[in-house]
């Protein structure tokens, strides 16, 4: 890696407000971050730079061993890896960020670096919890939903079927009522041609009587 030579100290006491730390290396002037480089800092446009882009990937495909860590020690060794992958892919830079004070450009060092890769590692693990968390969710109202589409479903089911008893029922009734009709409407002609056949001397059950009384 080439360095600017330059004193760190004198640079940060030419201004209390320099984002420079005591591990920082100034990088040469002519330095300008690749896509193999990592910028460090929060804003947005350094979300979109190709080697941050190539970092977040990195990161990623390292999740799966950092999460097979059985110790603090083998976490750090991971980490360590990442930081490693980028300083030995980059040309001259690595982990770099700007100084706000003299505009050059600078790598962060082995701490910060660390924990820039640490912290990326578990934001990924926590965005894959919350979209697991997520999906199980909407995986839950899905089978809510479909169980009161099959309990409504069941319901107008039931509802048909006492429908159709009901009607059964209705014309059974109705049924009866005219068979319990007739069989008073042909009791009262029974009684009715029976007087009738009395006051001619007749019998009810002789045709002819019948037939002269109708």
């Amino acid at each position: 890696m080439i360095i600017l030579s330059m004193s760190m100290n004198s640079n940060r006491s030419s201004s209390s407000s320099s984002n420079v730390d005591a591990n920082a290396v100034f990088l040469p002037r002519w330095f300008v971050p690749t896509e193999k480089d990592v910028i460090c800092g929060w804003a947005r446009q350094n979300h979109r730079h190709p080697g941050n882009q190539r970092f977040r990937k990195l990161v990623e495909h390292s999740v799966p061993l950092y999460l097979a860590a059985k110790t603090k020690n083998d976490k750090t060794q991971v980490i360590a890896a990442v930081v490693e992958k980028v300083r030995r892919d980059s040309v001259g830079g690595g982990f770099v960020k700007k100084d706000h004070q003299t505009g050059l450009w600078f790598e962060i060092g082995d701490d910060k670096a660390r924990d820039k890769v640490g912290h990326a590692i578990r934001r990924v693990i926590d965005e894959e919890k919350k979209v697991k968390v997520q999906r199980a969710r909407e995986h839950k109202a899905l089978s809510e939903r479909k169980q009161l589409a099959g309990g409504a479903a069941k319901r107008d089911e039931d509802y048909e079927d006492n429908a159709d008893l009901f009607k059964k029922g209705m014309a059974l009734a109705s049924f009866l009522d005219g068979f319990v009709e007739t069989n008073n409407n042909d009791s009262v002609q029974s009684n009715s041609v029976q007087s009738k056949a009395s006051k001619f001397g007749g019998k009810s059950g002789d045709l002819q009587t019948l037939q002269s009384l109708q």
